[in-house]
């Protein structure tokens, strides 16, 4: 077919020539792979997961960034990037057509703003090494290609088709999220528990250990939730601590349901009804946000107790016995210690500490990993 790389070194416009020769799938292809990313949302295998598969791009990022995981799909890009369209799109609010539809770079860029820079470099670089191959160039200009392939297009070349994706898909229907969070459930789960403990040695527990505690870090867990909620007018500042633990932690497969104590869910006018409403563990408990927002609020259960079951149980140990009424709805001398203000403008108010401690943890996984490698 001739060099492609001999036509980038000549032009813009015969590079861009080359590329749309190589790129152009079947006009019914696009409209095939928007659909399926649209379907991935909706009811059916998997939808549970979605959040959870978020947080764990999240983990993922932490773990590049501090060296704890190397994790790469090298052997399955088309997949990877399928979730990344349905993760990151849904995070950033942009259609299904509009996610394919756009060129490789805008997308990378969108992983990027998401708070996933190293995800979107490595899955760049993933994604050009495994085109390269396609188009049977030994090197490949991502000046060239990643401003100019649709996203689509890319897919295509990647051996990408939905209908036969759905075939093999019995469980999740992102079936990647699931590896990435067992590589992270080995990797991380016993270190970041052990650091926990370490850190405590036998003293009781505060509301800033629980909110530093959430893995990667209480700023990606809150942000991730309170993103999900505004987008169907629920503000996290009207949630109370329980209701937000268990939407980050609960997970109906291969984790655990929490059974919070009284003093978390009960107070004032309050009740452990409410509670169970709220996270929609009796009937009506979330119908208004299943009709009007299904697909975003899916991103704010964040599954945590699935991936990291010996950190979350070593958490809610904590929350068994801490006096943190911070966190509780009413406390012995009014709605919280600190006046009229709710959990998350207390964990606002005390941002530093917070940030210092899962430093502290941070580093304290960092020398764990170095003495087991």
């Amino acid at each position: 077919m001739g060099d492609p790389l001999t036509a980038t070194k000549t032009s813009s416009a015969s590079a861009g020539e080359v590329v749309s020769r190589l790129a152009g799938p079947p006009d019914a292809y696009v409209d095939e792979v928007a659909l399926y990313v649209r379907r991935l949302a909706l009811s059916g295998r998997g939808e549970d997961v979605r959040g959870r598969n978020l947080l764990a791009l999240q983990v993922l990022e932490a773990g590049y960034a501090n060296g704890w995981l190397s994790y790469a799909p090298n052997r399955d890009v088309a997949r990877w990037l399928v979730m990344l369209l349905d993760l990151v799109g849904a995070r950033r609010g942009v259609g299904p057509r509009a996610r394919v539809e756009r060129s490789l770079e805008e997308f990378f860029v969108e992983v990027e703003s998401v708070g996933l820079r190293e995800v979107a470099e490595v899955s760049s670089s993933m994604t050009l090494s495994r085109l390269a191959r396609a188009f049977e160039w030994p090197v490949l200009a991502a000046d060239v290609l990643g401003p100019r392939l649709a996203v689509a297009s890319a897919l295509w070349h990647l051996g990408f088709r939905p209908a036969a994706y759905r075939a093999q898909v019995h469980f999740e229907k992102n079936s990647q999220g699931k590896l990435v969070r067992r590589k992270i459930t080995t990797a991380l789960d016993s270190p970041w528990a052990q650091a926990l403990r370490r850190h405590l040695q036998g003293r009781q527990a505060t509301a800033v250990h629980i909110l530093a505690a959430l893995p990667p870090s209480f700023d990606v867990v809150v942000t991730q939730v309170q993103g999900a909620l505004e987008r169907v007018d629920e503000p996290l500042e009207a949630v109370p601590f329980a209701v937000f633990y268990s939407l980050v932690t609960d997970a109906a497969r291969s984790g655990r349901r929490w059974e919070p104590p009284p003093r978390y869910v009960q107070g004032g006018a309050y009740t452990r009804e409410d509670f169970e409403r709220a996270v929609g563990r009796v009937a009506g408990g979330t119908r208004g946000r299943r009709f009007r927002g299904g697909r975003s609020v899916s991103l704010a259960r964040l599954g945590l107790s699935s991936f990291f079951p010996e950190t979350v149980a070593v958490i809610d140990d904590w929350l068994a016995r801490c006096r943190c009424s911070e966190l509780w709805v009413e406390s012995p001398v009014g709605p919280h210690t600190g006046g009229d203000d709710g959990w998350l403008d207390v964990a606002n108010a005390r941002s530093g500490d917070i940030i210092e401690l899962q430093e502290q943890l941070h580093a304290a996984v960092s020398r764990t990993l170095q003495v087991r490698t």
